[in-house]
């Protein structure tokens, strides 16, 4: 009997440690849905990502990576729906000025592990600490880029314009009257990205001297240097094609590829793939599509040639499920070879963060690197001296504050903008309006603090 009851006791532990272990069995085989929205769009680097993400499903049995392309222009409206009704992607790429807003709202995940893991002296310190917010990081740049001011450096020369002297805003006014014509346009504009629209005003005010807002968070839109730079776009939109305020992004560099518009200040290394694919093949190089430094305002000086810095951050979400295993994705992503396919999808314009990459190593020798050496020059010389700003930033206190994201979903800034080159309405009236409707917007966010 005894021997019996000792027997029972057996089964009974090594059924124990069975269930036990049957439950963590399955709690580990648990099937686990990692949701990723991402804003590249060419497919090449959508096809590299996508492959990563196969490889990564290959060693992780139970997870299934979902990888969804949101356009720029709707990501800020997407975002704000998806976490009113609490369903945010567990990964996404935002743009840094976002991130103030959404950390203050306790939405974003610390990264501080996952910068270590891949490699925090390595990743360029300006690029890194962009963001930084209380001592914390909350997004990885996916690549780097900045902003270009381009044009066709043959018909400019050919209309006498000697593009390395043009240091102001009024000097570029006077470039672009030279080169219109009855045939040709001096310049274009992306009116039909309102998003763009934000992002070159805010460039013009920083080459100008000035911010959108205070640190105090008021806006600056009625101050000289914003309205100098709405007047600065009604004077460049005089020499544009009329169908400018609908022309997309992607649509500027056709007319400029035909001959038909001269210079275009709102571009970036990625229109060199354009040139390539859509150029005669004697066309795509500097010597037809070259880049130009930012001209200066009337209160800019030799430090406030800004260029506008593009390379949207991964981030995770804190109310995120699968907060494991979403650091153990973007962990996989820099340190495998896919980070390299991802950058090289898009020579140039998907930089890689890291210096040891990105510095005269594989990615230098790139034949489109090589082929395009001004671009990436002129966006080096910007990165190593700290000229650059991110999209919506005209000043860096303003990544501090948390309210650019709603301010910009509203389309406050393209509104005035298009007020003025558009409508009609003086730059100060316009002003005017959007200052009015930005404070309420900050006041009812509980931003005020003037």
């Amino acid at each position: 009997m005894k021997a019996y009851s000792i027997f029972v006791k057996v089964v009974v532990v090594a059924l124990l440690f069975a269930i036990v272990a049957a439950s963590m069995y399955g709690c580990e085989k648990k099937p686990i849905v990692l949701r990723i929205w991402q804003t590249e769009t060419d497919p090449t680097t959508v096809n590299v990502l996508e492959a990563a993400a196969r490889s990564f499903q290959r060693e992780h049995e139970n997870v299934t990576v979902e990888i969804e392309s949101i356009a720029w222009g709707s990501l800020s409206q997407r975002l704000l729906t998806a976490l009113v009704s609490g369903h945010p992607p567990d990964i996404s790429h935002l743009q840094p000025f976002m991130l103030q807003s959404l950390a203050d709202k306790g939405r974003l995940l610390e990264l501080d592990d996952v910068i270590d893991s891949i490699g925090r002296d390595d990743i360029y310190p300006n690029i890194r600490e962009m963001h930084k917010i209380g001592g914390h990081y909350y997004g990885i740049a996916h690549s780097f880029n900045t902003s270009q001011w381009g044009y066709r450096r043959d018909i400019a020369a050919s209309k006498g314009v000697d593009v390395d002297t043009i240091v102001n805003w009024s000097q570029f006014i006077g470039a672009l009257a030279q080169c219109t014509d009855t045939a040709m346009y001096g310049a274009i504009l992306p009116g039909g990205d309102p998003l763009f629209i934000d992002f070159l005003l805010a460039q013009f005010v920083a080459c100008n001297g000035g911010c959108l807002f205070h640190e105090n968070g008021r806006p600056a839109f009625t101050e000289e240097p914003v309205i100098e730079a709405l007047q600065f776009f009604y004077d460049i939109a005089k020499y544009c094609p009329p169908d400018w305020v609908s022309t997309k992004y992607i649509d500027q560099f056709r007319p400029e590829i035909s001959g038909k518009v001269v210079f275009i200040p709102f571009t970036g290394y990625r229109a060199s793939k354009q040139f390539e694919l859509d150029a005669p093949a004697n066309m795509a190089n500097p010597d037809y599509f070259s880049v130009m430094t930012p001209p200066i305002g009337p209160r800019g000086d030799s430090s406030t040639h800004y260029s506008g810095w593009d390379g949207e951050p991964f981030v995770i979400f804190r109310d995120s499920r699968n907060v494991t295993i979403a650091k153990e994705f973007l962990e996989y992503f820099y340190k495998s070879q896919y980070y390299y396919d991802y950058c090289a999808s898009v020579p140039g314009h998907l930089s890689p963060i890291f210096k040891s990459m990105n510095e005269g190593g594989a990615y230098d020798t790139l034949n489109s690197v090589k082929q395009w050496t001004p671009w990436r020059e002129m966006m080096m010389n910007q990165i190593q001296a700290d000229k650059i700003l991110p999209f919506l930033i005209s000043a860096k206190h303003e990544l501090k504050l948390g309210f650019l994201l709603e301010i910009q979903n509203q389309r406050i800034l393209s509104r005035m903008v298009l007020d003025v080159t558009r409508d009609g309405i003086s730059p100060r009236e316009a002003a005017e309006i959007a200052r009015t409707k930005a404070e309420k917007l900050i006041t009812d966010l509980g931003y005020k603090k003037w």
